[in-house]
């Protein structure tokens, strides 16, 4: 079947609150960025741009995923409130000052504070 993965990155994104002059040095560093001759020498360090490049030892399991169907990450509106909820609250429980319990709670409450703020709770 399909890897049991999924692939976090489809595209580049350039921010629409900046000017005209940001917006073209921003899709110019992308473009550069994405250059063959700019890339291939950090293949190892880059493998989410370079992974058709199968030469790459630390891109060869990112190409298999791809060609294996591996979807994309479920972006959405619901899933950024989870994220941002769960960044948020986190530390506190891997730095031992929550249990386990208490965090999530307060994930939870952030999630749900956040999602009906967005209208999707």
């Amino acid at each position: 079947g399909r890897p049991a993965t999924t692939l976090w990155w489809d595209g580049m994104v350039v921010a629409k609150n900046i000017s005209d002059a940001e917006a073209e040095a921003a899709f110019r560093l992308i473009v550069n960025g994405i250059a063959p001759d700019n890339l291939s020498p950090h293949k190892d360090a880059a493998v989410w741009m370079a992974f058709p490049d199968t030469d790459s030892r630390a891109a060869v399991g990112t190409a298999a995923s791809q060609k294996g169907g591996a979807p994309a990450y479920p972006a959405s509106t619901e899933m950024g409130l989870m994220h941002t909820a769960l960044g948020n609250n986190i530390a506190d429980f891997l730095t031992g000052k929550e249990s386990a319990e208490q965090a999530l709670a307060d994930i939870e409450e952030a999630y749900v504070i956040a999602a009906k703020e967005a209208g999707v709770l």
